[in-house]
């Protein structure tokens, strides 16, 4: 431990402490090294496959969810129409 008069003043002294050596950096954590692993062409179709199942799917769900929200404008659409047919026949009595 070393310690250090830095400045002296009518107001007091200041000093500097330093317990230990100043350290670098902390050691990286090692990464366990990969086993090289060769890809085979039946591993890359069969991904491609899964990919494209996946991109399938997306679609079928996206479709899905548009048909649901075209069928309740539909019946948003009649109901307005009800609405508006009924308040017509009320004026005309």
């Amino acid at each position: 431990m070393d310690v250090k008069q830095e400045k002296r003043s009518s107001g007091g002294q200041a000093f500097e402490i330093v317990l230990g050596d100043a350290a670098g950096p902390p050691p990286r954590p090692s990464t366990p090294a990969k086993s090289p692993r060769s890809v085979t062409q039946e591993d890359i179709t069969r991904k491609m496959q899964e990919a494209e199942e996946r991109r399938k799917q997306r679609q079928s769900q996206l479709m899905e969810k548009l048909q649901q929200e075209e069928q309740k404008r539909e019946e948003v659409l009649k109901r307005a129409a009800e609405v508006k047919k009924n308040e017509g026949d009320k004026d005309a009595e």
